[in-house]
């Protein structure tokens, strides 16, 4: 019997075999995906966008039933002292996206069986215990998802759940690889000294101020005249939820909650049963050993009803969103703002969440609004001043890298596809004139396990990365500009537009699974040369366009496409201040009279 092995991430090293690799992640970034013999992978599930919807439905579905099922236990057994309602506030969002992970998971290895059935492999059986990758926090849960040892031993516990004949496993020690070259980022003192001073004020004034901003960017002279006509001082909270513990692992809470789910809560859905089994391997021990020292952080705080505006803060700080679950007791209002805009996904994770919990929905994109809640406002990114572009003289390449491993409810490229895009683009900077390729700057939002900085200074020249944290930030950048290619549908390329510097949008629209309207956008932007799917044809009208840049974009029927995207995605209204003062003011106004 032949029997191959399988490598499921990348901390497996096989050498002088026919391999086989679950999926593209499980190989090094730097390698191509070779299409010889040793390198066989299984493509990703999520290629197949076909199930996606249904996808989505069943994760939220299994998410609520999973939560109504195990709320019980923790409050008889005294791990957290929170009624249902708060519970859900405080702990789905981390609930969803582990719930999706262990989806993900779970198809990609059922998909590699499906097509593998009359093969044998083996798999290694590493010496990894849960306890080495316990998260304390969300946001370390996000890291660590990343990580090898964290999947490798997902992939072997869903591996040995279905117990198929075609699978052996092979005892080995965990030999992790060799580090990689981080290009670190430049932080200046002066912010630090704000963040310092904000977190000093924040503390004073919390009790004072009847209305609390999460942390994120408002326009900071708006700010200041918004704070001043609510009566509020200004703090911007950036570190007032920050977390104080440490990862704990106690294991014998773990197995007698593991123990108790094995007893009550097996199903004829496989996966229901095998994530029933899983929770309490991972639940970061914010959610069960820490809670009190949550509690008794986030309690402090909680003395009066309050205006509660969020942003950010919901999605990775379990310590805020206790605050938030402790405070609607007292009658507090929650609202939540949009991250950010563009073009918008048709997938939303925290929808259900938003809708259930909080008062009021504020988007940046102008839709048809299925519910009161929902109201368009002018983006918390304004930027009231004009850009001054005196040497704009380079092609400013701005892109996101995918995670290695999806890390939530994927409504953007997979690692495989942005792995592949940034192949293509990178091929395509190498064909452009010299003239052209000499002024090429790469700004990349952050490493998400692509490396792609290193990846871009290798082929073309260290002296050509701009990071995001240098003094000056985007906007030193985009005054240095001459064009811009944007790699995604989202912020970013909206601040551009409505900056109006010439920009073009390269993406397959599909990996985004943009709606409707905005697809409609999308070929519009596309039809005038604004967007492309096609690297070829994004480089013949860069070249074609060069040296007249600004003549072309400033041309009545670009500016009309781009007046008519700003409309809808990021329409900045010229009294930012008045405009977000009516619409506070008159929740205060419900609230407080």
């Amino acid at each position: 019997m032949n029997t191959s092995p399988l490598a499921t991430t990348g901390i497996d090293k096989f050498k002088g075999k026919k391999i086989y690799y679950l999926s593209s992640y499980s190989l090094e970034t730097s390698k191509k995906f070779s299409k010889g013999k040793k390198n066989i992978v299984c493509k990703n599930y999520l290629n197949n966008k076909k199930n996606k919807e249904k996808n989505i439905r069943y994760i939220n579905k299994i998410t609520k039933n999973a939560l109504n099922d195990l709320y019980p236990t923790l409050k008889e057994k005294k791990y957290l002292k929170l009624n249902k309602k708060q519970f859900h506030i405080f702990i789905y969002p981390w609930f969803l996206s582990f719930v999706s992970i262990c989806h993900d998971r779970w198809s990609q290895v059922n998909f590699f069986l499906k097509k593998n059935d009359k093969k044998f492999f083996y798999i290694n059986d590493y010496n990894i215990d849960p306890s080495n990758f316990i998260s304390d926090s969300d946001i370390n849960f996000h890291f660590n998802t990343q990580n090898n040892d964290f999947n490798s031993y997902l992939f072997l516990k869903i591996f040995k759940f279905l117990k198929k004949k075609n699978i052996t496993y092979k005892k080995k020690n965990i030999e992790l690889g060799k580090k990689k070259i981080v290009i670190k980022e430049k932080f200046t003192i002066l912010p630090r000294l704000l963040r310092l001073l904000d977190s000093f004020f924040s503390k004073i004034f919390f009790n004072y101020n009847k209305i609390f901003f999460d942390s994120f960017h408002f326009p900071k002279f708006q700010y200041l005249i918004l704070c001043f006509r609510l009566k509020l001082f200004p703090t911007r909270n950036i570190n007032f939820f920050k977390s104080q513990t440490k990862p704990v692992y106690n294991s014998k809470i773990r197995e007698e909650m593991t123990k108790y789910c094995e007893k009550n809560f097996l199903f004829k859905d496989k996966f229901k049963s095998f994530l029933y089994l899983t929770i309490f391997e991972y639940l970061p021990s914010n959610y069960l050993e820490n809670f009190h020292i949550l509690n008794k952080q986030a309690s402090k705080y909680v003395n009066s009803k309050k205006i509660i505006i969020s942003m950010h803060s919901v999605d990775h700080n379990e310590i805020y969103r206790l605050f938030l679950s402790l405070s609607i007791k007292l009658g507090s209002k929650l609202i939540w703002v949009e991250h950010g805009g563009g073009l918008k996904s048709k997938y939303f994770k925290m929808l259900d969440y938003l809708d259930n919990y909080f008062s009021k929905i504020v988007q940046w994109d102008k839709t048809n609004f299925i519910s009161k809640k929902k109201i368009q406002l002018s983006p918390t990114l304004y930027m009231n001043k004009k850009l001054i572009r005196k040497k704009s003289k380079y092609l400013t390449f701005f892109f996101v890298e995918s995670f290695r491993y999806s890390e939530g409810v994927q409504n953007f490229p997979t690692y495989e596809e942005s792995n592949n895009y940034f192949e293509n683009i990178l091929s395509m900077f190498a064909n452009l004139p010299n003239p052209i390729k000499k002024n090429l700057i790469f700004k990349n939002k952050a490493n998400n396990g692509m490396n792609c900085s290193e990846r871009f200074a290798k082929k073309f020249n260290f002296k050509q990365l701009d990071r995001f944290n240098e003094k000056g930030g985007i906007f030193k950048t985009l005054s240095e500009t001459k064009l811009a290619i944007v790699s995604y549908p989202q912020t970013v390329f909206s601040q551009i537009m409505y900056l109006n510097i010439p920009v073009i949008l390269i993406c397959d629209p599909e990996q985004f699974y943009l709606d409707k309207k905005s697809l409609k956008i999308f070929e519009s932007l596309k039809k005038n040369k604004i967007a492309f799917k096609n690297f070829e044809d994004a480089k013949r009208n860069i070249v074609l366009n060069w040296k007249e840049m600004d003549l072309w974009w400033k041309s009545s029927k670009i500016q009309k496409i781009r007046k008519n995207y700003l409309k809808y995605y990021f329409n900045v209204d010229p009294n930012w201040d008045k405009q977000w003062f009516n619409f506070i003011n008159n929740q205060k106004e419900k609230v407080f009279n």
